[in-house]
């Protein structure tokens, strides 16, 4: 099975935003004021501004879209990213998304001038960790008492000089 890229409509946000994989629901919301999905919605749709990179992906089989991923600008050349899915979102994809990530979309970040991009994941959250690792992000510290409950956190990061290293091997 093979994914598509694709910029995301309105429904697409909003379908994601209302069946996503539980442990991306938990990572999302334990940082955030409201657990509701529609609200979640209603920020990402007005922060769509801000993103250099806002892609829905989903199976050639299939008419819905099985994950949402993103890089939203923070300051100066820096840019934190961000992905969730839904059950529907098969390892298979999972690898496929990474390898988009990996060649694709930090490339272009660091061609439009990004010098670091940034993504958190809950600290318990094994799956999140590997994406990050396959994406080719790299750990960098834990943020200790970042979710609401005092959750751990991992920052992961893509910087530019590693990512030109990376390149030159």
């Amino acid at each position: 099975m093979r994914v598509l890229f694709e910029q995301p409509t309105e429904a697409d946000v909003l379908y994601l935003c209302l069946n996503m994989r539980p442990g991306d629901a938990e990572e999302i919301f334990i940082t955030r004021a409201s657990v509701d999905p529609y609200v979640l919605f209603r920020e990402i749709m007005s922060a769509r501004a801000y993103m250099p990179v806002f892609l829905s992906v989903r199976s050639s089989t299939s008419m819905s879209p099985a994950a949402l991923f993103g890089v939203t600008q923070d300051g100066v050349g820096t840019a934190s990213a961000y992905m969730f899915g839904t059950a529907d979102l098969t390892p298979r994809a999972i690898a496929q998304i990474a390898a988009y990530v990996r060649n694709r979309v930090i490339p272009f970040m660091i061609e439009e001038g990004y010098h670091r991009v940034e993504a958190k994941t809950l600290a318990t959250y094994d799956h999140a960790h590997r994406f990050m690792q396959h994406a080719g992000a790299r750990f960098e510290s834990v943020v200790h008492g970042y979710g609401k409950n005092c959750e751990d956190f991992h920052t992961y990061v893509w910087l530019k000089e590693e990512m030109k290293c990376a390149n030159r091997k």
